[in-house]
């Protein structure tokens, strides 16, 4: 998303003496505000949750074996496996906005701006995930990770100012919608455009091509070191 607004080329993350912990050093402040780093936990908690089978029997999934000299399928090496389809209650994302709103030596309106900024981030993976466009868990090249979202409910939100009078907002799937999770995901983006509506751009950054809330992915290396 930056390298091109900022004129960067992408680095190397090939290179064997570069580590996990390098990378997530190189984040976007705004992700390492949601996320955390090895120095300070982020303000994202995600709660654990518990799955229901939905079917009496599990049904039978089968692969093709990949071929590690061509990197294709490997001819006559089908197998299959057995999976159980889950429900899953409720998933529970808390955000920590006190901590969010406190991060970095800013002015209260700017940190204001860059909370609002970090929820606009959170917003589209949460749009992302409605759409069914990334998957949850493991082997998600093999077709598992699918995700199916109905509804998403936020509460506890009147700091952005965009709050529906009832103290939250929520987004669910409409019946004369064949893909649910897209009529969520459109809805949630609408409100997202509302709260990018209210932030002042990040002039600090430095880029003049980019406005609202991915103003704030782009923080001087001297405005990290002074947060």
């Amino acid at each position: 998303m930056l390298v091109g607004a900022l004129g960067q080329e992408l680095e190397d993350w090939s290179d064997p003496t570069v580590g996990v912990h390098d990378q997530l050093a190189s984040d976007p402040s705004l992700v390492r505000d949601l996320f955390g780093t090895t120095e300070h936990r982020g303000a994202l908690t995600v709660l654990d949750t518990v799955t229901r089978r939905v079917r009496k029997n599990p049904r039978r999934v089968t692969h093709n074996a990949g071929d590690r000299w061509t990197g294709g399928a490997a001819e006559g090496a089908l197998y299959g496996e057995e999976l159980w389809d889950q429900a899953w209650e409720p998933i529970v994302i808390e955000l920590d906005s006190k901590r969010l709103l406190s991060t970095g030596a800013h002015s209260p309106e700017r940190s204001l701006d860059r909370a609002k900024a970090a929820w606009c981030l959170l917003g589209l993976v949460l749009a992302e995930l409605a759409t069914g466009t990334l998957p949850l868990g493991s082997r998600g090249t093999r077709g598992l990770g699918q995700v199916e979202v109905s509804k998403i409910r936020i509460s506890g939100i009147d700091w952005l100012g965009t709050e529906d009078g009832r103290g939250g907002r929520e987004f669910r799937k409409r019946s004369d919608s064949p893909a649910s999770g897209q009529a969520v995901a459109r809805d949630l983006l609408t409100w997202l455009q509302e709260v990018n509506a209210s932030i002042t751009d990040n002039e600090a950054g430095g880029v003049t091509d980019i406005t609202g809330w991915s103003t704030y992915l782009v923080e001087s290396v001297k405005e990290d070191a002074d947060a």
